[in-house]
């Protein structure tokens, strides 16, 4: 049988590998721990390629604004090539 001591020893081990049990319980899984830190994380960086991906096409969109500001050719171009439009008198061949 245990003396007092050795129970006291006995329940404070209990309770301290408790108490380290939920702290790592928190610390990992709670809601704060760091499996949302690595979530957040992964989070963030699909969100900054997308702002890349993005930025991206914004300069390409940029690029062709300009084009189509500076450059009647290239109005032209598009017209015909994705329009399908023809300046009066211009005869069409149609390609089967």
């Amino acid at each position: 049988m245990l003396n007092t001591r050795q129970k006291k020893q006995l329940i404070m081990r209990i309770g301290f590998t408790a108490e380290v049990l939920v702290f790592c319980w928190v610390y990992f899984v709670g809601p704060q721990g760091m499996r949302t830190v690595w979530h957040m994380r992964w989070e963030n960086e699909q969100a900054q390629r997308s702002v890349e991906e993005l930025k991206g096409q914004v300069g390409e969109l940029e690029t062709e604004i300009d084009r189509w500001q500076q450059s009647t050719f290239y109005k032209e171009k598009i017209a015909r090539e994705q329009l399908q439009m023809a300046r009066p008198g211009d005869l069409v061949y149609i390609r089967e």
